[in-house]
């Protein structure tokens, strides 16, 4: 009778530990079921806001890309614009460069023609020297002849 009871105390004992074990089962369960909830909801709650960082990602690299292309074209016209300025300042380099060859070998020309005139001006200058030399002489010759015919004419008076 004693093992009875103690067999007995032990059933009744496994019994309630199989009772607060599939107590302990179902507990176990319901909190499987709501961690899985929980991490269900986080994953979602984890997935969109991935999209949402990779929607604002993929716009804030539209927005640059779209700046980049601004800029990459406003330098462009920049180039261009000054492009055309350096061929403008070039062409008319190029004109200055020949009118001021063209005016140098106008101011040699002129130096050349005014030297030969200096040369012309130094050769009238002793042309007329001896003119003066000549005229002087004449007018001399003129005078003793003028005296030397009032001698004759006064003379046949």
């Amino acid at each position: 009778m004693k093992s009875q009871t103690t067999e007995n105390r032990n059933n009744s004992i496994i019994e309630n530990l199989e009772n607060e074990l599939n107590e302990m089962k179902i507990k176990l369960r319901g909190a499987e079921t709501t961690k899985d909830l929980e991490l269900s909801e986080q994953s979602s709650n984890l997935k969109d806001q991935i999209q949402k960082e990779r929607d604002a990602s993929l716009n804030y690299q539209r927005e640059l890309q779209e700046r980049h292309n601004d800029s990459v074209k406003q330098l462009e016209n920049r180039i261009k614009e000054l492009d055309s300025r350096s061929k403008k300042i070039f062409d008319e380099k190029c004109r200055f460069e020949l009118q001021n060859r063209e005016l140098i070998a106008k101011v040699k020309l002129y130096e050349d023609e005014r030297s030969s005139e200096k040369g012309e001006i130094k050769r009238m200058k002793l042309e007329k020297a001896d003119l003066d030399k000549d005229f002087q002489k004449f007018t001399k010759d003129i005078h003793s002849l003028s005296t030397q015919l009032a001698v004759a004419q006064q003379v046949s008076i």
